[in-house]
């Protein structure tokens, strides 16, 4: 564009002006998803998910949480993450609940699912980063896993030790396990019936 002026001495001068580019603002982005508690969860009662958001370096971006016992019989959790910059990010959760009738032991009330990362790892190592474009909005569902609860136990009760993965425990003995978990179970002695059955 060309701009005319005048001096003070009355004189026309002419100079051409650069227009000014305006920085376009990135469009953010979302990661959104489903996170499934498994198994019949109508046994458990004041259940509760949080879910964590961070970052490539692992530092926390956002949190999600239902609060404390605040849903009966809740299976699942619909989390979204909003206003992210492109990146790599990953996600953790954890679900927690109560039995609704009080069997087995006390411990299982509060804990029945471990908590995972992104596929439903349980180590950070293990995560699947995931990858966020500009403006893109990224779907990230997964089921926690399922504690398996042992109890391992000698005949007569608190008589004998057993060695599980190569440490002894008095019995009887909860383990906390979850699925494809590989473990050694042993005993410190042991008797041999006639019919060769230990």
């Amino acid at each position: 564009m060309m701009c005319f002026g005048i001096s003070s001495r009355g004189e026309i001068s002419n100079s051409t002006l650069t227009p000014q580019k305006h920085q376009q603002q990135e469009a953010l982005g979302k990661i959104t998803g489903r996170i499934t508690a498994p198994g019949n969860c109508n046994w458990f009662e004041n259940m509760g998910y949080e879910v964590k958001l961070y970052d490539s370096g692992w530092n926390l971006v956002q949190t999600q949480s239902t609060g404390i016992f605040e849903e009966y019989w809740l299976c699942y959790y619909d989390y979204t993450f909003e206003n992210l910059s492109p990146g790599t990010y990953y996600v953790w959760a954890r679900a927690w609940g109560r039995l609704w009738q009080l069997y087995g032991p006390s411990y299982l009330w509060n804990k029945p699912w471990r908590p995972a990362y992104y596929p439903g790892v349980l180590r950070s190592t293990n995560a699947t980063p995931i990858t966020v474009g500009e403006g893109q909005t990224v779907n990230v569902s997964f089921s926690l896993p399922y504690t398996t609860y042992i109890l391992i136990g000698t005949n007569p009760p608190n008589a004998y030790s057993v060695i599980v993965d190569g440490n002894s425990y008095p019995t009887p003995k909860y383990f906390e396990w979850t699925e494809g978990d590989v473990h050694t179970i042993g005993v410190e002695e042991y008797y041999e019936n006639p019919d060769s059955t230990r």
